[in-house]
């Protein structure tokens, strides 16, 4: 095999895996910073970067379909495809502004007003630079797209480290922090995709251009909007639970072991999402041999599991150096237990990407909405034992992810039919 060709499918992995660990190594390197300057300020900062996270589930998950559709588009129709989605989002973002401005007519309490309003601008950032990022990885080029990310991450990090030591309102300086890295990201993105495609941006920004196909994109993405809203369940239910069940101190303390067993589960877990325009192309174009997929799950999905053992076996000593001792001894088995969970659904993160590229929507929607509200449901039950029985209360999830297994097996037996149903 030609040399050039192998370490460029080597490097894909690497790329995805590089620009997943970029955020939550700043949110690594802030979070001692941010509660050296008030627990308060770190409170405020984590529930803002918790919403973050709602990004895609408010905006109906159209961004989150994005890879699969760009990697069968070209030159001019991605472009098209880009102008619908922004569109869309935009269109979100407005409603949600109407919604904001309607509660300052229902409730008095401003600084409840002021954080829906900061979450309505937080969220439009957040999904106008995952359709810029996700654009490029649809296009396969990881490499570029990691770069821009690492770019703009670190920037953001500047920004709030600037922002806090000069100012007191971590809420804006968190806001004009996604706005700035958005801003930043959409000009880089824009200036490679024009160089690259050869095609002038032609972005039409009327709301009620070309509905039809506006709403045919949103029923292409309801089985991914369902599949997010279960994922949402284990990814923000246990900082609400925390929150609501004991106080803000409590998630203050909570949230660095989340940022920690993130971390693992992202350095694992990332280098599989190569897989996912991959073989939406190779269906497309009707070249997927399961032989091969086969190989390379078995292959990711044991080295997935290598960085979550190994935090597991040095966690506590990670706390002590990260936060203190006194604080390492508190938490350490609450580690332990995210960890785990880190540690199979990182091993089911590779099976997950190809189920998606084969577009399984409807079964991955459908098994995930289940695990999620499986997941809470024990969660609120055990929360009242304490943090740690919460944090082993994860471990449901990819209990339930198994059954992706299941329905491999059944691909391998049908792998003389060839695979190009959509499940929308």
């Amino acid at each position: 095999m030609n040399l050039n060709l192998t370490l460029k499918k080597i490097s894909k992995p690497f790329w995805s895996m590089s620009e997943q660990l970029c955020t939550p190594i700043v949110y690594f390197v802030l979070t001692p910073f941010l509660i050296s300057i008030n627990e308060a300020t770190y409170g405020h900062w984590g529930v803002l970067v918790t919403i973050a996270t709602f990004a895609q589930v408010i905006n109906l998950s159209i961004t989150a379909v994005t890879p699969r559709t760009v990697s069968t588009l070209s030159g001019k129709n991605i472009y098209t495809y880009m102008s619908r989605t922004l569109q869309i989002i935009l269109v979100m973002g407005s409603l949600s502004i109407l919604i904001c401005t309607i509660s300052l007519f229902i409730t008095e309490d401003t600084g409840l007003v002021y954080l829906l309003f900061a979450s309505a601008a937080i969220i439009t950032s957040q999904d106008l630079d995952n359709l810029y990022s996700n654009t490029l990885k649809g296009l396969q080029h990881f490499r570029e797209s990691s770069v821009i990310e690492l770019i703009t991450r670190i920037l953001w990090g500047l920004f709030i480290y600037i922002g806090v030591n000069y100012g007191n309102d971590i809420i804006l300086i968190t806001v004009m922090a996604y706005v700035f890295k958005m801003l930043v990201k959409i000009f880089i993105i824009n200036c490679f995709l024009i160089a690259r495609l050869k095609v002038e941006q032609e972005f039409k920004v009327y709301p009620f251009h070309d509905l039809k196909n506006k709403l045919l994109e949103i029923k292409n993405s309801k089985w991914m909007w369902v599949q997010m809203i279960g994922g949402l369940a284990i990814g923000a239910g246990d900082r609400f639970l925390v929150t609501s069940q004991f106080s803000t101190e409590a998630l203050v303390n909570y949230l660095p072991l989340i940022q920690l067993s993130r971390i693992v589960f992202t350095i694992a877990s990332s280098g599989s999402q190569v897989l996912l325009p991959y073989i939406a192309n190779k269906v497309s174009t009707n070249n997927f041999n399961v032989t091969d997929v086969t190989k390379i799950l078995f292959i990711t999905s044991l080295l997935s599991a290598i960085p979550s053992i190994c935090l597991i076996i040095v966690n506590h000593h990670i706390l002590e150096i990260w936060l203190g001792s006194d604080y390492a001894n508190l938490n350490s088995t609450t580690l332990i237990y995210l960890t785990t969970a880190s540690l199979f659904l990182a091993m089911l993160s590779p099976l997950h990407f190809v189920l998606l590229g084969l577009q399984f929507d409807r079964f991955l929607a459908i098994v995930n909405i289940v695990a999620g509200g499986f997941y809470f449901l024990m969660a609120f039950y055990l929360i009242r034992f304490g943090i740690e029985s919460l944090a082993f209360a994860k471990i449901i999830y990819p209990l339930i992810q198994s059954v992706y297994i299941i329905k491999y097996i059944q691909i391998i037996i049908h792998k003389n039919k060839a695979i190009t149903k959509i499940e929308y």
